[in-house]
């Protein structure tokens, strides 16, 4: 009969047997619950720039393309994390890698746009003035 418990004596307390199940279930609800965060996070940000597009709000665009730019540095540590960290083999890590690589990309495509839009919105109220 298999064990499913695991000590910890982390910390200097002693032992305490923590529930594998018990364990991977609220870790997984706990990552379920980051991923929804992380997806309302993004989703805010996309509407921030699609409103501020169709507003002509540079401003607003602007605080965009910073809020854009921190994720990348968020991801960019993140990903330096995982290459310290991860196993070698491990599928996780490499899954792991894989999604933080996206992110990176998506981010950095998205600062991109953002600071295109806001040229673009500089440029027509430029010809404005001049054609006035």
């Amino acid at each position: 009969m298999k064990n499913n418990t695991a000590r910890k004596s982390e910390f200097g307390k002693g032992e305490k047997q923590i529930d594998k199940e018990q364990f991977l279930k609220k870790f997984t609800q706990l990552m379920n619950d980051a991923e929804r965060k992380y997806d309302a996070e993004v989703t805010v940000l996309l509407k921030v720039v699609d409103e501020a597009e169709k507003a002509g709000n540079a401003e607003n665009l602007e605080l965009s393309k910073k809020a854009s730019d921190a994720w990348i540095e968020y991801f960019e540590a993140l990903d330096e994390l995982v290459k310290k960290t991860a196993l070698k083999d491990d599928p996780t890590a490499k899954s792991s890698k894989e999604f933080v690589e996206d992110q990176i990309k998506f981010f950095t495509i998205l600062s991109r746009e953002i600071e295109r839009k806001i040229k673009t919105l500089k440029l027509t109220k430029i010809r404005k003035v001049l054609e006035n």
